[in-house]
């Protein structure tokens, strides 16, 4: 399995809270972690200890956990995956990981 570095999965978390997760995630916290990088989910070191996102979307809310981002890398499509690695991904790339993550599955777009 390939396993993402920290400053790719920060990049993909840059990308699709300020842009290619914003059409169905109304706001993102944190709420267990530190960082001292402004904004902080732009932060690697973040993604390398345990941490707590708080995602409300919907009227719902759920929590994003490094568990949880890590497991999203195995479920990336091969392509999806590919153009990561390449550092050639676009916003709804990041957003499909974003997506991942929280439901295990793309259920917006």
């Amino acid at each position: 399995m390939i396993v993402l570095n920290k400053q790719e999965v920060a990049d993909l978390m840059i990308t699709a809270i300020e842009g290619g997760s914003t059409y169905w995630l109304e706001s993102c916290y944190l709420q267990v972690g530190t960082t001292t990088e402004k904004p902080w989910y732009a932060d690697p070191d973040l993604y390398r200890q345990d941490f707590t996102l708080r995602l409300e979307f919907d009227g719902e809310v759920d929590v994003l956990t490094k568990n949880k981002l890590e497991k999203a890398e195995g479920l990336m499509p091969r392509e999806r995956l590919g153009r990561v690695l390449c550092g050639e991904y676009d916003a709804e790339d990041a957003d499909v990981f974003l997506q991942l993550a929280l439901f295990g599955e793309v259920v917006y777009g």
